[in-house]
């Protein structure tokens, strides 16, 4: 399952910790009021969700397998951080403003991303995703502007891929995500 999940106004602070080999997401940070600080942290090696593995008894249709998902309002500052090897996305940042998800309580809003320290996404299939109107390089320069990002094998740049049309998890599933331990 998901290594730390964050949402619907929880608050964390997290320091020197080390997310490793999770499955669907290895931070999930989601929904409005929901405030997370995390310096000198890595997230690495997040598979694709059990039901996706090959030849699975219940086959589902996405595996996701991302380092960091922040979504829906949350408010994320992140200092000092690593993601690396994740199977789909490093960083996805997704802005619910306009989609078909844009009226749903735990996704919608625009998030908020904080920096002020060095980052860095290497090894992933796309180093870093972002969605929305509000997701864009220009809105966040200033937090990632010191990220790193490098030999990740799904984009042209080694970084970024502005034409992926990647989805988000399903809210409905969240609950169904967090009580199944068979995954």
């Amino acid at each position: 399952g998901r290594g730390v999940n964050i949402q619907d106004g929880a608050s964390l602070t997290m320091q020197r910790a080390l997310l490793s080999n999770n499955r669907d997401t290895g931070l999930y940070i989601s929904g409005e009021g929901t405030k997370v600080l995390a310096e000198d942290i890595a997230v690495a090696g997040t598979r694709v969700v059990g039901c996706f593995d090959a030849g699975a008894p219940n086959p589902c249709e996405l595996g996701f397998g991302d380092g960091i998902l922040i979504m829906g309002g949350a408010d994320a500052t992140l200092n000092n951080f690593s993601v690396t090897g994740n199977a789909r996305v490093g960083m996805y940042v997704f802005d619910a403003t306009g989609s078909s998800f844009e009226n749903t309580e735990t996704i919608a809003g625009s998030p908020t991303l904080n920096s002020n320290g060095e980052g860095s996404s290497t090894g992933n299939q796309i180093g870093l995703n972002l969605v929305g109107p509000q997701a864009n390089i220009t809105s966040w320069l200033g937090a990632i502007g010191n990220m790193t990002c490098k030999e990740n094998h799904g984009t042209v740049d080694g970084c970024y891929d502005a034409f992926a049309e990647l989805p988000v998890p399903d809210p409905s599933d969240i609950l169904g995500d967090l009580t199944d331990n068979t995954n």
